[in-house]
This record gives structure tokens, C-alpha cells and sequence, in this order.
């Protein structure tokens, strides 16, 4: 008798790691955003992400998680990224739904 081995999911392609706190701390804040097709409105929830957290003096990273969005969505991603070590994200292939 074979026993069926169950479907395995895709696994992430790209994934980008936030880095330390300025002075090489963690963060005390790590927020997770859930991304399907968010071109449009990324770069202003990152900007207000950050200023509730630095208005708080608090420490922070973000991972954005992208469902296998098919818009410009991970290039977004990839540029606040390389704009501010805070934002990381990871990256699925296809949409896994919720």
C-alpha cells in the first residue's frame, strides 16, 4: 500500500530581511502586512507606519507579505527596501488566498 504524500506549497521566491535598529538592536515593534495587488497604497501605508511608530519612539520593521500579487506590488516592496533597511517582505509565487 502507497501512502500519498499531500500537495506541498510553492516555496517563497525573494524574500528581503529587515535589518537591526539603527543602533543594532531589535525592533520593539514588527508589524505584518498582508499584500494582494497593493501597488497604489504601499508607499503611503510605509510612510504612515512610520511615523506612528517613530512618534512613539518606538523601534520597528515591517515585513510586507505578498500573495503572489500580479501588479507592480514586489517592486514596490523591493524599493522601500533598498530606501530603509526597516521594510523587508517575502515574497509568494502564486496567491494562496487567506
Amino acid at each position: 500500500m502507497s501512502e500519498t504524500m499531500p500537495e506541498r506549497a510553492a516555496p517563497p521566491s525573494p524574500a528581503l530581511a529587515p535589518a537591526l535598529t539603527a543602533d543594532g538592536a531589535a525592533p520593539d515593534v514588527s508589524v505584518i502586512v498582508p499584500v494582494f495587488e497593493e501597488e497604489a497604497s504601499l508607499e503611503e501605508l510605509a510612510a504612515r507606519i512610520a511615523a506612528a511608530c517613530e512618534s512613539g519612539g518606538l523601534g520597528f520593521e515591517v515585513w510586507f507579505i505578498d500573495d503572489g500579487s500580479r501588479d507592480a506590488s514586489w517592486t514596490v516592496v523591493e524599493r522601500l527596501h533598498a530606501r530603509d533597511g526597516r521594510y523587508g517582505g517575502l515574497r509568494f509565487r502564486r496567491n494562496y488566498g487567506k
